[in-house]
Parts: structure tokens; sequence; C-alpha cells
């Protein structure tokens, strides 16, 4: 498969030139052909040049260009073992028959608009051989009989065989089935939706797997395999196409196996008017684990919700205000308590009335602005990027609710923070009055005040992180010089790991090599060798690009699915604070004052590392406040032993929270196997990980710690330089280790 997609990429890019140049000749084609490694004929030279039809139906074949979509294909075909398939003709066909003649299986085209005879044979003969398949007629498909149908044709392609016709006429045996393409409209409840063509047709959906968002070229559409039969189905299954063939083979066979996993994504029986999509699906289980975990009960929409009314009119609509009401957005926002705390560019909103005796408006408001409400909101909402809920969504609605007592116990709670931001914003303002002294204001805000940053930090913050802070606080009070020289460390340090967790998020992505290209010649341009002598700089620059990468794809909500699946769903908020400009000021704000006294006017006296020590805990601080809500919600941890299960893997872990040692235990269930010895970051209780590159390593434990993290330093004679910043006894060490080389090759 992949020397037929050597060439589908040669012929995107001739494709691309012949649009713009139209004097090419044959022998100008096949020098540019061995450019790319591949070998084309005179003959075929000159039928690209001459048949403009060939050229964009090879050019459409690079749509479905994926190894990985048809391994999973394979996977699914080998699992229905037919003897004979018919093909619904496309320009991605030629994929598809390539796997079919693999498989030694008979193969049939249907001869439509969308089959370029010659486009096909062209392929055939570049790719490795002729392939071998007949061609039906439409009107004789009735004097045949198929054991499976494919129809995967590219999203909004025209022509052909449509759907509805497909299945009145699809030559399909009694226990046969088709795998038909389909995107989210196909389960739509109007009467021209897929599954209800499919359902007055005679046919039953046996399986779905969904791709992930952006998994087909220029589409970020979330798109599905359905598979139908008429065989009675009572539910049908859904489950992720995974790419990796483990992966794959697990879903296959407990679809095979009609096994309901705990997993979703590994398969889940549900009833087809419930299937708004797998992100729901999963939604619901995370919602339930969170309520079990809160102590919350799931009771029916009709006992909590006594009356509702949906707006539509295209201005802001006010509803008559009913007792004990809350105000939801249709498409995910704050919700309130009272209309007027709505922003009027609403166009849409949901108006509840609760049941008071089992839920209160104002926590039922507080609950849905919280991160538990919008995992209420992703179990009903539809649609692609513009996600909302609709009137019928609304009625399936999950409630979880704690009991009337703890809801007016969690609304008095809140009522005393707000009172306590209250005194706190006077207390500010006391502090710009002359009559006030420094007493007096440091009287009243002691009550108020909190663990210290470090403390705090020292028990949230990542291992790797959270030792060097560990420290940092053996120091005395008066060491100012030492406590300085740590607090840079930490602040280099962090921008490292957050630099690491950009990097290996991006890496295995089609666009990785664009960005970094952009990365690596801004920072090449300032230090060539930075890859072998890294910098603080440098590792800044990394943070700062790719956050600035990160924020750009997040306001583009028709991508921000797929830029989820890049960092593997690690928690929004801990993302949003990594790639925000704060962090990045916080971290260039380190790297000045580093740069203007470590090494740039001498030694640093005990006075100057005072003040230096001042800014530097100011930064800290400022590095507090914009992670204190989102560390716990994620976590780096190195994998135990573990086991593929029906869910998925399941492993114990080692999670590196804190500065204590020994590491806390836990475990876990996921979509893949992570490989021991490694570091992971995720966010429970998601099932994906960002397996992070070796640019950070547990090591040797020096005799003063109880465990020990290094970061890498750069290449020297005497191998991979790593660092050690929370040690008095050692500072560095050297590695020739394989899979550091691997990530230096990346960004060389």
């Amino acid at each position: 498969m992949s020397q037929l997609n050597e060439y589908l990429v040669f012929f995107r890019k001739l494709r691309n030139i012949l649009a713009h140049q139209n004097n090419l000749d044959a022998a100008q084609i096949i020098n540019l052909a061995e450019g790319f490694g591949i070998e084309i004929s005179e003959e075929d030279a000159n039928l690209v040049l001459t048949d403009w039809g060939v050229t964009s139906f090879i050019y459409e074949s690079i749509t479905y260009g994926q190894d990985e979509f048809f391994k999973f294909i394979r996977e699914l075909i080998v699992s229905i073992n037919p003897e004979n398939v018919l093909v619904i003709p496309h320009p991605s066909s030629i994929q598809l028959l390539t796997v079919l003649n693999e498989l030694q299986i008979d193969s049939s085209l249907v001869n439509s608009t969308l089959l370029n005879k010659e486009g096909f044979k062209l392929l055939s003969r570049i790719s490795g051989g002729e392939l071998q398949y007949s061609i039906v007629e439409k009107d004789d498909l009735k004097l045949h009989s198929y054991d499976l149908v494919l129809d995967m044709r590219p999203f909004g392609m025209k022509g052909g065989i449509e759907i509805e016709e497909l299945l009145q006429i699809a030559p399909v045996k009694k226990s046969g089935k088709i795998i038909h393409s389909a995107t989210p409209s196909f389960f739509l409840t109007n009467k021209n939706s897929g599954k209800n063509i499919a359902s007055r047709t005679g046919y039953n959906l046996s399986a779905i797997f969904e791709f992930p968002p952006g998994f087909f070229d220029r589409t970020n559409i979330v798109s599905s395999l359905v598979i139908m039969d008429k065989s009675p189905q009572k539910k049908v299954f859904a489950a992720r196409a995974f790419t990796e063939q483990e992966g794959a083979k697990r879903v296959i066979s407990n679809w095979v196996s009609g096994i309901t996993s705990q997993n979703p994504e590994f398969g889940i029986c549900v009833e087809l008017q419930d299937f708004n999509g797998l992100r729901s699906i999963i939604a619901r289980g995370e919602l339930e684990a969170l309520a079990l975990k809160r102590g919350y009960n799931l009771l029916d929409f009709n006992e909590v919700i006594l009356s509702y009314k949906v707006t539509r009119s295209q201005n802001f609509e006010r509803c008559k205000h009913l007792p004990n009401s809350v105000y939801i957005p249709k498409m995910y926002a704050k919700s309130a308590i009272t209309q007027d705390k709505l922003s009027e560019r609403l166009k849409s909103y949901i108006q509840l009335e609760l049941n008071p005796d089992v839920a209160d408006a104002k926590f039922f408001c507080l609950m849905m602005n919280d991160v538990f409400g919008k995992q209420m909101f992703e179990c009903v909402a539809t649609g692609n990027t513009m996600r909302a809920i609709s009137q019928s969504g609304l009625k399936q609605l999950p409630i979880y609710l704690p009991d009337i007592e703890k809801q007016q116990e969690i609304i008095e709670a809140y009522d005393t923070i707000r009172d306590v931001e209250s005194e706190l914003e006077v207390i500010k303002s006391k502090c710009w009055l002359s009559e006030s002294t420094a007493g007096e204001v440091g009287q009243m805000i002691s009550k108020f005040a909190p663990i210290n940053t470090v403390d705090y930090l020292l028990s949230e913050l990542p291992f790797p992180l959270a030792s060097i802070l560990q420290l940092y606080k053996s120091f005395t009070a008066d060491s100012h010089k030492d406590r300085y020289e740590t607090l840079l460390h930490f602040f280099e340090a962090t921008s490292l790991f957050t630099a690491v967790i950009h990097l290996s998020a991006w890496k295995d992505h089609d666009e990785f090599d664009t960005h970094w290209r952009s990365v690596n010649s801004h920072m090449s341009s300032k230090n060539e060798e930075w890859i072998t002598k890294p910098t603080f700089g440098s590792w800044n620059t990394i943070n700062s690009k790719f956050s600035k990468i990160y924020r750009q794809q997040w306001n583009e909500p028709k991508i921000r699915d797929s830029l989820r699946e890049i960092y593997s769903n690690v928690d929004e908020e801990f993302l949003n604070s990594l790639s925000s400009k704060k962090y990045s000021k916080i971290l260039d704000g380190a790297n000045t004052i580093r740069n203007q006294h470590k090494g740039h006017s001498g030694v640093v006296g005990n006075d100057e590392a005072e003040t230096h020590h001042r800014s530097l805990l100011d930064l800290l601080d400022d590095f507090r406040s914009l992670f204190s809500n989102s560390l716990t919600r994620v976590s780096l941890f190195v994998p135990g032993k573990g086991e593929m299960t029906t869910d998925g893997y399941s492993c114990d872990l080692s999670v590196l929270t804190g500065a204590m040692t020994p590491f806390n235990s836990s475990s876990a269930i996921f979509n893949s196997p992570p490989h021991k010895d490694k570091l992971y970051l995720y966010s429970s209780p998601k099932k994906t990980f960002v397996e992070l590159l070796r640019f950070i390593k547990l090591g040797p434990t020096p005799s003063d710690v109880l465990n020990s993290c290094y970061f890498f330093g750069g290449i020297k004679k005497d191998g991979q330089k790593f660092l050690n910043y929370h040690s008095k006894s050692i500072t560095d060490t050297y590695y020739n280790d394989p899979l550091v080389q691997i990530a230096v090759d990346l960004l060389s």
C-alpha cells in the first residue's frame, strides 16, 4: 500500500502543476517522477498529459490515501470473511482493490459515472502489477449476489449510485453486509437521513465505527463506517475505528463476539435512536464516573423538570420568569438564574422550571457552569463544530443531583466564597488610602492568608518540577543566592517540560514538519547548534511558537476537536493555561532575569540575589495563579504491569505528583498499551495519553534523595548530557540512550 501512496502523492503534485502550467511534455513528467523516487513510462506520461479526467481521478484518490484507514478496513473484511465483494467505484477504490487482491477475494466494480477505467488501469500498472477485478453493469446486478458491498465514496462526492438507490438494488446475499462511509447527517431523525432510508429498504444497522475528526484529507467532519445487513438487530454496536492494529483487532473482535465494553471506545451496544456520536456516549460514561465520585444520583428528567421552553427568535427573546428556573444557552456558555444575566447576543436558550423538592435553581446553575455541567451538555449535544442541544436532545439530558440538603450546603459555601472575594476587594482598596496603615491592612488580610505558593506547588506539581522546589525549601530563608539560582533552574526545567508536552503531542501529526520548520528556522537563526546546546531561551521559543499554534487552532471551532485529538484529550483548562500569552510572559520574565545577571554581569552578590529572588517569587505566584485550577486534572505517570481486556488496556500506574516519594500507586484503562520505562501525561478518566519525548528521564538516584529526575542538556563528547536540578550532591550525568537520539533526530 505504501508504494501506491507514493504514486498518489506524486500525481497530486503533478495535477497542481498541470493546473497552472500546460506546456509540460512526457520527458519532463518522467524526470519529475524520478525526483519522487518512482518510475513512469512514456506511454503513461502521455496518457496523463492528454486525459485530464485520468489526472483528476488519480488526484482524488488521495482522499483515503492513508495506510491506517486501509489497515482497519483490512481487519474488518477479514472478520467478515467474504468470498466475493462488490465495490461501488470512486477514485479511492484502487486502494480497496489492492486490499481485496492481497486477501485473494473475488472483486467486482459497478460501472458508473465515477469509474474512470483508464485511471484504474494506470494506477494498477504503475503500483506493482495488474489488479484483478471485473466490471459489472448496473442493470446486470440482479444477476449476481455478493457477501459484501463496499460503498466508501469521499464525502460530498456526487454521482454514481446514491445511498437510497444502492440499498434498493444492492445484490447482497441473505447473510451479506454493506459497509458505507457516513457523516453525522446519516444519523439524523428526518425521513431522508441514511438510517431511515436503511430502515425503509429493509436494512438494519449492525455496527458503527467512528473515526476521529479530521482523519480524512480535506475535511474535519466526524466520519464513520456503518455496517448494514438484514438480520434482526435490537441494538447497534458503536465503537472507535482504531488505526493501530491491536486496537482495531480488539474492537472488531468485540463486535463479532457481541461484547459490550466498559470503555465505549472499544464498543458499546446502544439503541439507534439514542446514538448521536461516540463523543456523546463517552461523555455519558465520564459523567457517570464523576457523579459516582461526587455522590450524585441519577434522576428522571420529568422528576426534575416541571416545564421547559426553547426560544427560537433571531433576536434575544424574553420568557415569562417562573419560580425556581434556570436559563441554559443552547450552545454551551454560562447558565444563569435570571435572564438579565444572559448575554443579549444569545439567539436561543432554554428555560428550565425545576421541581423545588429535588433541585434548587441556584445549585443547578452552579453545576451547569462547572465541568460537571459541561459533561452533561456533551452527553446530548449534536453537531461537529458548533455543538448545541436540540429540543429532542434536551429530553435525553442525564441529570445527576445530590439531595436538596447537600445542594443548600454547596450554595452556602459558594455564597461564603463570594463574600470573601468582596471583602478582599475592600481590603485591596484600603491599601491605597492614606489613613490606612500597613498594620491595619495586614491584620485584615491575615485571616485569609493561604498556604504559601512554594508549599502549594510542592504537593500539586509533577515530581520532576516539585522536586526542584523541595531543594529550594532546604535552603535557609537568608540563602538568597541559593534560592534564587534554584528558582531559575525551576523555571528553565518547567519551560523544557511544557515544551516537551507540545512537541510530544504534535510529533506524529501530519502538520508537525510544517510547524517545526518554522520554529526551528527561528531558533537556528539565533543559535545554530541549539539542539546540541539548548538554552532556556530555546525552550521558551518552542513554548511560544506552539502555544500560538494552539491558540489559533482553538479559536477555530471547526478544528477544535482535531486539536483535542492531537493533545490526547488532556484537560482543556490545563492546555489553555499552558498555551496562554501569560505563561509565555512568565517564562520570558524568568529568562530575562537569568540573562541580565547570571553569567552576564559577573558574580551575583547576596543583596542583588535577594532582589532577583523576590522577582522570581513574584513570577512563581503568577505561575500558581495561572495553573492552580488545572494542575490536579493532569497526571504524569510511569506504567506498570497490565493486560488487554475487553474494555481496553488495564494497567497499574506510578503517579509522579508532588515532591514526596515513593510515588502513589493507581490504575487506569487506556485504549492502547503504554510502554514501560517511559513517561506519560493524561487526564483521568480519559483513555488516551501523551507519550513524552525522552528529554526528561528518571535516572540514577543520588545519595541525598530517594528518586531523581534529569533534564536534557545537550549533546557532548561524553554522550547525551542530562541535568539534575534537585540534588546538592550531583548535577548532571551522561547517557547513550537510543530513545533520546530519536527525539534529537526528530528536531534536528
